[in-house]
């Protein structure tokens, strides 16, 4: 094992119990043996890798989120970051795959649905055999969600939606949206936004326009035009007018996956830095003898060890039931965000010629990365949030 391997993939922290280091071996072996092969291919072709998903429910990866009463593997936080920081080391988009199913489209179904919602939609989602998606972002209103123009009108015994969704994960793809839409007045931003879960039964509704990512390929990104498209009352996700709270419960939720995210691109991307750094031979050694580039590697060993301390201290905290992991998770989200691509530029950099060209991994890596800025919440969206923690204007 070199000594790479010992101080970066076999880390180990205070909190972690013989639990997290048996699913971290295992989840590693899944991602080398079944993802990893197929992640150049993926980004390559920008195919939804549908094949994949009963493999990952199997392990356990779509339903980590999911009590076992309905169908789910149920991680603690500190495990769903284990899981998708090793399924982001293999592959970004099938670790996106894996959270936004597992994740952003079950935690308003979790939290806010009823018994009746729950019992039809999650152990669906934990098998795979339904796809979901999670669609908040328009056209005009990424980082303004309260400002969102999707209606729903009230029409018979339900609604009917009319509007576009857009940059929608597995959305070309998804059988099950769940989808926010302006019930109020659009003077009553979000007191005016309502979450309903969309099944997509027939052609047309919504109809799909796939999109060309990128980074994070393969993914089944799309933009959704829903035109008179009918819903039931009793899709009506929580209480009517309440969807925006919803969906901030969910980014809040979702922004430690993400940084698990950032920090398995990170990993991936100092891996090949190091390997390169050891093969490579400039004026008669080894490029690691020269202390511009040692010096590069040991900087991006440092700011992933940070990378992890918070990402993993927000799911320490959030699984203690302390309600500051809403701060701290804005925290890691924003830090592994960026350091994630400042450690994919510097890998890039690193290989040179090679790291520019696809037949090298950090290239697409250094892609995928860039979401992690964008994602989820901006970087800019981060420091609002905690901008208005730190001056006692949101109370966590």
């Amino acid at each position: 094992m070199s000594v790479l391997s010992h101080l970066v993939l076999e880390y180990e922290l205070p909190f972690f119990t013989d639990e997290h280091k048996l699913l971290r071996k295992s989840v590693r072996e899944f991602a080398e043996k079944e993802v990893a092969p197929q992640a150049r291919k993926i980004d390559a072709t920008n195919e939804y890798p549908r094949w994949l998903l009963p493999k990952l429910a199997e392990q356990g990866l779509l339903g980590m989120n999911i009590p076992p009463e309905y169908g789910g593997s149920r991680l603690d936080s500190i495990g769903v970051v284990v899981a998708m920081e090793e399924l982001a080391r293999a592959s970004g988009s099938v670790a996106l795959i894996a959270g936004v199913q597992g994740g952003l489209a079950v935690f308003p179904i979790l939290y806010y649905g009823n018994e009746e919602q729950k019992k039809r939609y999650l152990p669906r989602l934990a098998k795979g055999e339904i796809i979901g998606a999670f669609a908040l972002t328009e056209p005009c209103c990424g980082s303004d969600a309260a400002s969102l123009q999707l209606r729903a009108e009230r029409e018979r015994d339900g609604f009917t939606l009319t509007g576009r969704k857009t940059y929608i994960t597995q959305g070309a793809h998804a059988d099950l949206f769940v989808v926010f839409a302006r019930t109020g007045r659009p003077e009553d931003r979000h007191k005016g936004v309502t979450a309903f879960i969309f099944e997509r039964k027939e052609k047309g509704c919504p109809e799909v326009s796939p999109l060309e990512p990128m980074g994070f390929r393969g993914t089944g990104t799309a933009e959704l035009k829903f035109d008179n498209c009918f819903v039931p009352s009793e899709n009506v996700l929580g209480k009517e007018g309440r969807g925006f709270e919803a969906a901030m419960f969910t980014l809040d939720e979702g922004r430690i996956g993400a940084s698990a995210v950032a920090i398995g691109l990170a990993t991936a991307a100092l891996e090949e830095a190091y390997s390169w750094t050891l093969q490579r031979e400039a004026f008669g050694r080894p490029i690691h003898q020269f202390e511009a580039v040692r010096f590069q590697v040991v900087d991006m060993a440092v700011e992933l060890e940070a990378m992890r301390l918070l990402a993993y201290t927000a799911a320490y905290m959030k699984d203690r039931g302390d309600r500051r992991y809403i701060w701290l998770a804005s925290a890691a989200k924003l830090y592994t965000g960026i350091k994630a691509n400042e450690i994919a530029s510097a890998a890039v950099r690193m290989l040179g010629g090679l790291g520019y060209i696809k037949e090298s991994n950090v290239e697409r890596i250094y892609r995928d990365a860039k979401l992690l800025e964008i994602g989820e919440g901006t970087n800019e969206v981060q420091r609002w949030i905690m901008g208005k923690v730190l001056y006692n204007e949101l109370f966590v």
